[in-house]
């Protein structure tokens, strides 16, 4: 398997995780830091350096600021 390729995600855009969770891009923050909704129950966090796969999954080198939402 090629390493995946670094992406900048896009606004509004929902993503398959390799975890096989979706989440949708609220908002991006700049080249390497993105703000991720998980779509199933709303957990919302900072994701680092978000990379996608050959076969179109993402995952990022790390996240920040995790919360439910109204908790920040």
């Amino acid at each position: 398997m090629k390493y995946p390729d670094l992406i900048t995600p896009v606004e509004g855009q929902i993503y398959l995780n390799h975890n096989g969770q979706r989440y949708r891009c609220i908002r991006v923050l700049d080249r390497e830091h993105a703000v991720m909704e998980r779509l199933t129950d709303h957990w919302t966090l900072t994701a680092c350096r978000t990379r996608r796969y050959e076969d179109g999954t993402i995952e990022w080198d790390h996240s920040i600021d995790g919360h439910w939402p109204g908790e920040v």
